[in-house]
């Protein structure tokens, strides 16, 4: 139940955190759709890779995956907007330090050393959608000022 609660907060904080920028980009409504796409982006490609790894029983709930395309949407946008760990405190440009994220999802996910019941793929899935939502959105110079 702990790590639960901690990741929801974790959650919660990269919503906040990475969230509120774009939407003061795109508006709430466009933020609104683009968040559930991405989550359902999550479930689809969490879906598929259950489907191919025969491991049929596995299920997901949670927000990480949506989260997931919130923080490479943010990279999209600001590439160099310097990130830090708790954990690691020095700070890395958003465009290497979200890509290397992915990396570790994709390895634990493809090898299974994962600690704890995470969706490595849902990650990767919501990772998938934001990038694409976000790379049409700045490449049409969309946003809510125009």
């Amino acid at each position: 139940m702990e790590t639960k609660l901690i990741s929801q907060i974790f959650n919660m904080y990269g919503l906040w955190a990475f969230g509120v920028p774009l939407e003061h980009i795109w508006g709430k409504k466009k933020f609104v759709v683009f968040y559930f796409a991405a989550g359902i982006g999550a479930a689809i490609i969490y879906t598929i890779a259950n489907y191919f790894t025969h491991d049929y029983g596995a299920f997901a709930v949670g927000a990480s995956g949506a989260i997931y395309g919130v923080l490479v949407a943010f990279a999209v946008y600001h590439p160099n907007a310097k990130l830090a760990l708790m954990f690691f405190p020095v700070p890395i440009a958003a465009k290497y330090f979200i890509p290397l994220m992915l990396f570790g999802d994709l390895f634990f996910g493809l090898t299974r050393y994962s600690v704890g019941n995470v969706a490595h793929f849902a990650h990767l899935g919501g990772a998938l959608i934001g990038f694409i939502f976000a790379y049409f959105w700045k490449q049409n110079q969309f946003n809510r000022w125009n």
